[in-house]
């Protein structure tokens, strides 16, 4: 979705800069695809080497400094639809084709196809004498019925409680890779579920939750292997093979969204699968098809609010973020301690310009869950928008507290 905020000439700093600078830094700026929890942080752009996004804004920035009029709108406008580090979490640039066919035939491809281990994300938990979990009775428990109260941050230390005691508990690995997800924190996501998988290689929900934070990560060629290992080692679907039509190009992401629509053929009412094909149809940028899909899935699923948070964001990334706000509100009417869905709301309250209730949403979030700290940027450049500099300036303390009435 496009993070347009409204601004002239002669307003102060204009919030894309401070986008270009910190959100491609810190994450990228884009509503996510899960309950996740939609980023992944982009590689980080440094002083010393600056992206071309910021060297088109510090230019445009350098230009309004001395006087000469800059329509920073259309240049938004232009860089979102071009190179922008803050659509679909961050997704979708025109090198995606290039990036995947390179993924595909890379060095570390062949292992990957060959069933070969790749490293593990690296995970840390929260050391031992931080965590008050860490020997109790029943902690896989406790952090199951956390869960159940939208209670995700607390229910992380449980889940790793429950890990220092048994590290092979594919279980415990899973949700506590979903509620960082949840959380916003796809990377912390990512390490977790890998070591589901890897302890449970046939665990259909980890493999379809480790695709979705893959994609949120940009990782698109993992995304497409994993959501092929789902079809695959789904019982429901052995046998199904790739059959290719006239419209078929040859490329992983066909090939993968061939078995999924077969998959599909094989059981049309299956909301996994057309949940599986709406974030492969998110991968290919085809957003109506997509929001078909989570409909559908919804359809059968009417109570998910990870499916209403997907929707909404396919919607934004769609360029409908009037339309994508009921299925947020929705989300979170269904978990109302929910990080993710708030800051998607954020972003699409900023998207229309409605600064305030954006603020409101990140500040939500960032309650929720403090260690997501990439939305204080998100923050930041709202309160540019509102020409708040003084509550920009606060926003360095980090404190969600200082904001309170």
């Amino acid at each position: 979705a496009s993070a347009s905020a409204s601004a002239s000439a002669t307003a102060p700093p204009h919030p894309a800069l401070e986008a270009a600078r910190q959100l491609k830094a810190q994450g990228g700026m884009t509503p996510d695809l899960t309950a996740p929890g939609v980023v992944a942080p982009a590689p980080a752009a440094t002083d010393e080497s600056p992206s071309a996004v910021e060297a088109r804004m510090a230019a445009a920035m350098d230009a309004a400094a001395d006087g000469t009029g800059v329509d920073f709108e259309a240049l938004w406008r232009d860089m979102m639809s071009e190179e922008s580090p803050l659509a679909f979490d961050s997704l979708w640039r025109d090198a995606f084709e290039e990036r995947l066919r390179e993924e595909e035939g890379g060095a570390g491809s062949t292992a990957a196809h060959a069933g070969a281990t790749a490293p593990l994300t690296p995970y840390e938990m929260v050391p031992v004498e931080s965590n008050p979990y860490v020997g109790h009775a029943r902690p896989f428990e406790e952090g199951m019925a956390l869960m159940r109260e939208g209670r995700a941050r607390e229910a992380t230390l449980a889940f790793e409680a429950e890990l220092r005691e048994r590290e092979d508990h594919a279980e415990a690995w899973r949700l506590l890779g979903e509620c960082h997800a949840e959380n916003d924190l796809d990377r912390s996501a990512i390490a977790c579920l890998e070591r589901a998988v890897e302890h449970d290689p046939y665990s259909l929900e980890a493999l379809l939750a480790l695709g979705v934070s893959h994609v949120n990560e940009l990782s698109n060629a993992q995304a497409l292997r994993t959501l092929k290992a789902w079809v695959e080692h789904n019982p429901r679907f052995q046998g199904l093979k790739i059959e290719a039509d006239a419209f078929s190009d040859g490329s992983f992401l066909d090939d993968v969204t061939q078995l999924m629509l077969r998959a599909q053929e094989w059981d049309p009412s299956d909301p996994e699968v057309q949940e599986v094909l709406g974030v492969l149809y998110n991968v290919s940028k085809d957003f109506d098809a997509a929001a078909a899909a989570f409909r559908n899935a919804l359809a059968a699923k009417p109570d998910s609010h990870a499916l209403w948070n997907k929707l909404g964001a396919t919607l934004a990334n769609g360029s409908k973020s009037e339309e994508a706000i009921p299925a947020y509100r929705k989300a979170l009417e269904l978990k109302p301690r929910y990080a993710r869905g708030w800051m998607n709301m954020g972003i699409a309250c900023n998207n229309l310009g409605r600064h305030q209730d954006a603020a409101s949403a990140y500040l939500s979030a960032l309650s929720l869950s403090p260690g997501a700290r990439h939305i204080w940027s998100y923050l930041r450049m709202v309160f540019r928008s509102m020409n708040r500099l003084d509550l920009v300036e606060l926003t360095r303390q980090q404190d969600p507290r200082l904001f309170r009435p």
